[in-house]
């Protein structure tokens, strides 16, 4: 008996890093929901790993759209993450940024793993993962986590 592919996630999630501020930098998580999974009244909760020396500085939590700021409810920072809990997710993409400082340089950072889930059903979830790549080291590092060629 074949195996059944795997479920589709209910939100597509994708990251991005703007290092050009070194040692601050700036990370974004856009959400949508998939066409699979509509359902978006209710919490929901966002999650954004952080990356090893780096504090979260959650007075600058923003949704990219204004319009869409009365959906952040309450900011919570972890020590791997940052728990971001929303009154509901919009129809439309949701983008969130959030600054990060430098506290020390770590060799060779693990990747961070960041999401969004239904705050009473965490198995509908959409994920994104990010790797360091050493750009804090570089000044002139470029958006979304790559060095500029």
């Amino acid at each position: 008996m074949p195996l059944a592919p795997p479920p589709q996630p209910a939100f597509m999630a994708a990251q991005t890093w703007d290092w050009s501020q070194t040692p601050k930098i700036t990370t974004t998580l856009c959400v949508n929901a998939t066409e699979v999974d509509h359902r978006l009244e209710g919490y929901h909760m966002a999650r954004l790993g952080l990356f090893s020396g780096y504090e979260a500085l959650v007075e600058t939590v923003k949704t990219k759209e204004k319009h869409q700021s009365h959906l952040i409810k309450r900011v919570e920072r972890g020590d791997s993450a940052v728990e971001i809990y929303l009154d509901r997710l919009p129809p439309a993409e949701l983008c969130l940024s959030l600054d990060l400082l430098r506290q020390h340089t770590v060799e060779d950072p693990a990747p961070v793993l960041s999401e969004v889930y239904d705050y009473y059903d965490p198995a509908r979830r959409g994920t994104a993962t990010s790797r360091h790549l050493q750009a804090a080291s570089d000044p002139g590092a470029g958006a979304g986590g790559r060095p500029p060629a």
